[in-house]
């Protein structure tokens, strides 16, 4: 992943959530699914970093960058970029995703989609098959965009409106 590819969705992250409080792997689900949702919509999205191991998909510089603070990437790019209306839906849907996503959850996804072991052919959206389109379409009409919170109790999460 090119950072280009992920900095103004992680500065609509950080102005719109608190990211400070969410953790490594929420922002990797954020991610994930804001360019998976990017793609599907055959708009700008960069999959070329996502890997794949036993905790789930992740964006191996992002997890870099995550790790040793982007905060400096950040303060270069304020006002200068905001997502489009149709990229902000699909920011909202994936917080929500990330914020509702339990670790359990984020693990088993994988085999749930055909791409999970040729990973590197997502770079073009006609690519997706049609199972892995369809699925992706199911999530992204159902997670919430606005008007909700999420209360996490041990390892179960709950959706209040």
């Amino acid at each position: 992943m090119y950072q280009s590819s992920y900095l103004l969705p992680l500065l609509w992250l950080k102005k719109e959530a608190d990211k400070e409080k969410m953790s490594a792997t929420q922002c990797q689900i954020f991610f994930f699914y804001y360019q998976l949702f990017e793609l599907l919509f055959a708009r700008e999205s960069d999959l070329r970093d996502l890997c794949l191991r036993r905790q789930g998909f992740y964006f191996s510089q992002l997890e870099k960058d995550l790790l040793s603070g982007v905060s400096h990437f950040l303060k270069n790019l304020e006002g200068k970029g905001t997502l489009k209306a149709n990229q902000e839906v699909s920011a909202r849907k994936a917080l929500f995703l990330a914020l509702t996503t339990s670790q359990s959850d984020w693990q088993e996804l994988a085999s749930v989609f055909d791409f999970y072991q040729t990973i590197g052919r997502l770079e073009h959206p006609s690519l997706l098959s049609s199972q892995d389109r369809q699925y992706l379409m199911w999530i992204y009409q159902s997670a919430l965009e606005k008007d909700y919170s999420v209360k996490v109790i041990g390892d179960k999460h709950f959706v209040l409106k």
